[in-house]
């Protein structure tokens, strides 16, 4: 899979590769800068990037978790002995931070990298097909829904491809019966409910994005955001149609959530 993402947004590369339960990695390049997401059966797992921001010793020390003298110990305990440990790994063997706490900050930060995609209008998404290299134990798991709910919702700028991914505006939708992520209203606005509202029955998505003047630019993300993360249905699309399946969300990561709460998924 090769995407131009100036034509196409990275919300529905995401939402694709998710659907169809792909294992492999998929990479995002812009100029120099590569952000890569790992999936197994169409779960993002983890994320890793080479921006120096997007890095987690960097991050926990943006938020004074953790100091530069801890910094160096453990970028130093990440090289010594035959196998070379992950820099969460060198944080929890010399007590700096527990499993907990690091399989926290690592779900935040990998949920933090999936959300800054949504503002690319520009660079390419490649999707690589292999076993997923990340090991269970530092596997988080977050729903690919609410990804694309908050993302496109608070992160995409560009117009034209929040009109691309909603494509045919004369489409019917109607409020999904059964929410795919727990999602309340009490962080919705005004504008949000109402068209939440207009979409207990049956509605056109333009319809739902107009305002007084036309389409309304804050609107069009709003409903984009509703019927790519599964809150809003079509009303004539046909069944069979692949949807990103319903995941389990950990705040920490998937094995030590597991444990706590079995998932028969």
């Amino acid at each position: 899979m090769l995407v131009d993402l100036s034509t196409t947004p990275v919300a529905k590369v995401l939402g694709q590769v998710s659907a169809e339960r792909r294992i492999g990695d998929l990479q995002i390049r812009v100029g120099k800068f590569v952000k890569t997401i790992f999936f197994d059966s169409g779960r993002a797992v983890f994320a890793a990037s080479n921006m120096k921001k997007d890095r987690l010793g960097e991050a926990l020390m943006a938020l004074g978790r953790i100091t530069p003298a801890d910094f160096e110990r453990a970028s130093a305990l990440m090289k010594e002995g035959e196998h070379r440990r992950r820099f969460g790994e060198a944080l929890v063997k010399p007590g700096v931070m527990d499993k907990d706490e690091l399989g926290r900050s690592v779900a935040k930060q990998v949920k933090r990298i999936i959300l800054s995609l949504f503002e690319y209008s520009e660079g390419l998404a490649v999707f690589e097909e292999r076993p997923c290299s990340i090991p269970l134990e530092y596997m988080v798991s977050l729903s690919m829904h609410r990804m694309l709910y908050i993302g496109i919702k608070t992160m995409m700028k560009s117009r034209e491809l929040v009109l691309t991914g909603l494509g045919d505006l004369d489409r019917w939708m109607t409020l999904a019966t059964v929410p795919p992520f727990p999602f309340g209203v009490r962080k919705c606005s005004a504008e949000e409910l109402e068209i939440l509202e207009q979409a207990r029955s049956r509605v056109t998505l333009r319809r739902l994005a107009w305002a007084p003047g036309g389409l309304s630019m804050n609107r069009l993300r709003i409903v984009y955001a509703l019927v790519a993360s599964g809150l809003l249905q079509d009303v004539d699309a046909q069944r069979g149609v692949p949807q990103p399946p319903v995941q389990m969300e950990t705040s920490t990561f998937l094995l030590s959530a597991l444990q706590a709460r079995p998932d028969p998924s």
